[in-house]
């Protein structure tokens, strides 16, 4: 069984989100410039860079399948053993499953999904047979900020 994912969370963002963040960059290099600090202004422009390059990678579209061994995402091998809950996130907004986060002992990853109701219910149904979901899980509070601010 397979399921169409995105390769980490995919954020969805507004026209507003994009004026603040534009708002805000040019008032830090502004203030950076009056005060003649080059390394402030270099700094910020990293920022823009890391952040863009973030916006690139993360928007590849994968496949996630379930074998007896095996979870396989795109191109990485997952024992199955290692795995010892799944999570799947619902949207507050509109009440739509949004992301399956996958945890083991020592990592977690989220991924997006874009697939139909049908195909998500099939493979959580047989995700279950290998895997016991849990409500819920604790999030860093680095995860809590990235996810505040979409990034």
């Amino acid at each position: 069984m397979e399921l169409n994912v995105y390769s980490s969370e995919k954020f969805e963002r507004g026209k507003r989100w994009y004026v603040i963040l534009a708002f805000v960059m040019i008032l830090v290099i502004s203030i950076c410039v009056y005060y003649t600090n080059w390394t402030g202004i270099i700094l910020m422009f990293l920022i823009l860079w890391w952040y863009v390059y973030l916006w690139l990678i993360n928007v590849k579209e994968i496949k996630m399948k379930i074998t007896d061994e095996w979870l396989i995402l795109w191109d990485k091998l997952i024992p199955r053993t290692k795995l010892t809950w799944y999570v799947i996130e619902i949207n507050k907004n509109d009440q739509q499953i949004k992301n399956i986060v996958l945890l083991s002992e020592n990592y977690h990853s989220i991924h997006t999904i874009s697939d139909t109701m049908e195909n998500i219910k099939a493979f959580v149904a047989q995700l279950d047979n290998y895997i016991p979901m849990v409500w819920e899980y604790e999030q860093t509070n680095r995860e809590k900020f990235q996810r505040v601010i979409k990034l």
